[in-house]
């Protein structure tokens, strides 16, 4: 026969096991990396949104790219503290590219060892030229 208090701690622990679980949510653990630089820091060499693709024909997706201490670094949002992304950059090219349907010299692209890496996409040239200037620094010593 179960006494009273070991009834009710298997359902005080019953209870706790199901509230646990129905949040539903996993948290995912985020490398130490990717914590170190917040998406809007002023030590950065560039940030803002861009446009990338992982091909020529391959879907565009807004994101917000900061580059400091030559790694570019990928978030959702400006307001994110932590990036999906790290990337470094040294060893990388930066060209780049015209495309027929939009304004020209808006679009460049990321090259490793002469293999397209990503395609990025700016609101302007203006905007674009500055970025391929600071990726161009990033990539080399």
């Amino acid at each position: 026969m179960l006494s009273p208090t070991h009834k009710s701690s298997s359902a005080l622990t019953s209870v706790f096991h199901s509230i646990q679980h129905s949040s539903g949510r996993k948290h995912k653990k985020i490398p130490a990396a990717l914590k170190e630089v917040s998406a809007n820091t002023g030590a950065s060499s560039m940030s803002g949104y861009l446009y990338r693709s992982k091909g020529i024909k391959k879907p565009w997706k807004r994101l917000w790219f900061v580059i400091q201490d030559k790694v570019l670094y990928t978030y959702a949002a400006s307001e994110d503290v932590a990036a999906l992304e790290s990337q470094p950059l040294l060893g990388f090219t930066v060209s780049e590219l015209q495309d027929d349907l939009s304004e020209p010299k808006v679009i460049f692209q990321l090259l490793h060892k002469r293999t397209l890496f990503y395609v990025f996409k700016a609101d302007d040239r203006h905007t674009a030229q500055r970025w391929v200037e600071v990726f161009q620094e990033a990539t080399v010593l």
